[in-house]
């Protein structure tokens, strides 16, 4: 499965989501989401529930490699100097 713009995520793994976006990691401590998914390894698949459309679906997510920010480079010298 693959994660669409507007698809609101409920669980991740064994983790609820909260609507402000945080799990519950131990009794009375709550993190980002992000957190479940950084205690994963590429390739690895999690099972996901999300909201799309107004029906509730089952995924079986396979994590990958973030697309990166920025480039890798920013063009200049090697040396960075003026």
């Amino acid at each position: 499965g693959v994660l669409q713009p507007g698809d609101v995520l409920l669980s991740l793994g064994r983790y609820p989501v909260a609507s402000d976006g945080t799990i519950e990691l131990r009794p009375r401590q709550r993190v980002m989401f992000g957190h479940a998914v950084s205690s994963c390894h590429v390739g690895e698949r999690v099972p996901a529930l999300v909201l799309r459309g107004g029906q509730q679906m089952e995924l079986s997510l396979t994590l990958r490699n973030p697309a990166p920010i920025l480039p890798v480079t920013l063009g200049g010298s090697a040396g960075g100097g003026r």
